[in-house]
């Protein structure tokens, strides 16, 4: 079953080859990423790719590596007490950034239950 997006995307019409939006490393993939700039779905499957971490591929017209670069300059949010969580925190130090307030709480909590269970 697919996503309304999927049914949308400009790649799924017919004739075109899934193979170009997975290219080797000696291909550059153009052909694809200029189909990915009219599609209709470009966002929604850009947004699939990066809140799925799929490290490979073209999706929404990047690269993997220009997906990477987008939620590094993207990463740098503040999350509230009912978000902040372990993927949270670690998001904060892959991005090599100070985790903001939340993230630091949640991790203080998390510290003071494993010393308890250790006691």
């Amino acid at each position: 079953m697919t996503d309304d997006w999927q049914d949308r995307a400009a790649c799924r019409e017919p004739g075109r080859n899934p193979e170009d939006w997975f290219p080797d490393k000696s291909d550059p993939a153009a052909a694809a990423i200029r189909i990915c700039e009219l599609c209709p779905a470009r966002l929604d499957c850009l947004r699939f790719a990066i809140n799925n971490h799929i490290g490979y591929g073209i999706f929404g017209g990047l690269t993997h590596l220009e997906r990477r670069k987008l939620t590094r300059k993207t990463t740098s949010v503040h999350h509230t007490p009912e978000t902040a969580d372990y993927a949270t925190y670690n998001q904060h130090l892959r991005a090599k950034e100070e985790p903001c307030e939340a993230c630091r709480a949640f991790q203080r909590l998390r510290q003071r239950a494993n010393r308890e269970t250790t006691a």
